[in-house]
């Protein structure tokens, strides 16, 4: 089996990405001694300006782990944003599974050896691990590990459902909630998403004195617009209003501005084509103030 573990760099620092190397490299190591018959390839994509590697700079990682992981590096010379960066990526590999990850994850040693045996049930496209210290807050089936959408932090998906959906759809999103519509492109198409909580992957999060989740810059200023745009995608039009009017009343500049971008892109015909009017797929509940994310159910 080949993997593709795939990651879009923006001024991370080289330290951590050695060490995201490392579990990525040790993870195989276990697969290997359980008999698995795993090759690994980490791919980065690189969108900051300058890169951040140059060939010097990069050929000491990829000699130290060229034993137990081909190291790629492609530099694209702008912003890509997640969705864009993974579908280049992504372009002309011959892996049969990719791993959809952020720069900041960790691997447990297990992950090869749990994921890939989901993957024996052809219908299943995705499978996500649980995340630590701070579990992704979403809700999955106990019994059959069935879940609504899996998050782009860190998923491991069949190529061939990633190939046939066309990949993110990086023209509504630059980046945060392509993963949810990704998920629920792919079960529209008939794939099966597992989550794994057996499966644990560490993901640079943290808490705030007040006992709040932090929230990034990046996660201020390109989410508010990507839920709008999720919701207009679905045809969740009463929940769009109730979000646009709450970004508006918001304290928050980016919150605001938010709305204007989404404006802008309807009046210039820029929104996606509305899809699943039924809504067999997406879900909305209701808004969770700690993450500003809206949380789906298994139906």
């Amino acid at each position: 089996m080949k993997v593709q573990f795939q990651t879009v760099l923006y001024h991370n620092a080289p330290d951590a990405l050695k060490a995201s190397l490392e579990s990525i490299a040790t993870a195989r190591h276990l697969a290997l001694e359980k008999g698995m018959d795993v090759e690994v390839t980490l791919a980065w994509g690189d969108s900051t300006e300058p890169p951040l590697f140059s060939p010097d700079t990069l050929a000491p990682l990829q000699e130290a782990f060229a034993d137990d992981v081909l190291l790629t590096y492609a530099a694209f010379h702008m912003n890509t944003g997640t969705s864009l960066g993974h579908n280049r990526l992504a372009e002309n590999t011959d892996a049969d599974f990719l791993v959809l990850m952020n720069p900041d994850i960790l691997l447990a040693p297990n992950f090869l050896v749990r994921m890939l045996p989901a993957f024996k049930d052809p219908q299943v496209g995705m499978v996500e691990a649980r995340q630590v210290p701070i579990e992704h807050p979403k809700v999955y089936d106990t019994a059959t590990g069935e879940v609504t959408w899996t998050s782009g932090a860190c998923t491991m998906v069949r190529t061939s459902c990633f190939a046939g959906l066309h990949g993110y759809d990086a023209d509504s999103f630059f980046m945060y909630f392509d993963d949810v519509d990704l998920s629920w492109r792919a079960r529209l198409e008939g794939w099966k998403l597992l989550y794994d909580p057996l499966t644990a992957v560490y993901h640079a999060k943290a808490l705030d004195e007040k006992g709040q989740l932090t929230v990034s810059t990046a996660d201020r200023v390109y989410s508010p617009e990507a839920i709008m745009i999720l919701l207009y995608k679905y045809n969740w039009m009463d929940a769009l209003e109730e979000t646009m009017q709450g970004h508006l009343r918001s304290p928050r500049k980016t919150d605001r501005e938010a709305v204007e971008r989404f404006l802008r892109r309807k009046e210039e015909g820029r929104l996606p084509k509305q899809i699943d009017p039924d809504h067999r797929v997406s879900c909305y509940i209701q808004k969770d103030p700690r993450m500003n994310r809206y949380d789906t159910k298994v139906e």
